[in-house]
């Protein structure tokens, strides 16, 4: 997949964008880097290598996700958040209660989590004030992503059952 970087070709374009414009894409990045800190803390609850690389691989492309939002961020003339706030906190309080309850319910929670994403993207897709050079980037990698984790998430499940 290719690395989208956001390309604004003066300071002026960079200037149309609002602070609000901002605060959304840094929503989206907080989010993202929730998903990242989520999929590190459930990868070790998982003893098979397979089910670890997969997940491994999704919080890979978490990752880029992030690298994607903060370049958008810093063209649109903003300061990428750091942290994940107050969703990454509710996230890693669930996801502990998850490893307790078994892989399953880990699946579950990461699960949700990308419904969660899927849900943030879509909205900002029919936000009229989101500018169009954002919506395409979550149009055409950071939404098509999130549903193929959910997919991915939803046939390891199937396949852990199976083994159970």
């Amino acid at each position: 997949m290719t690395l989208h970087t956001a390309e604004y070709k003066t300071t002026e374009q960079a200037s149309q964008f609002t602070d609000s414009n901002r605060e959304a894409m840094n929503s989206l990045l907080r989010g993202e880097l929730s998903a990242a800190e989520t999929y590190e803390q459930a990868i070790p609850k998982f003893e098979d290598m397979n089910v670890r690389s997969t997940l491994s691989h999704i919080r890979d492309e978490h990752r880029q996700a992030i690298d994607i939002l903060q370049s958008h961020i810093r063209h649109m003339g903003g300061t990428p958040s750091e942290k994940s706030g107050i969703w990454g906190t509710m996230v890693t309080t669930l996801t502990e209660a998850a490893k307790i309850l078994g892989p399953q319910t880990v699946l579950g929670t990461l699960q949700q989590g990308e419904e969660v994403g899927i849900g943030s993207f879509e909205a900002m897709i029919e936000d009229q004030s989101v500018p169009t050079e954002c919506k395409n980037v979550i149009h055409t990698e950071l939404l098509p992503r999130c549903k193929a984790h959910i997919q991915t998430l939803d046939t390891l499940s199937k396949s852990l059952e199976s083994k159970s």
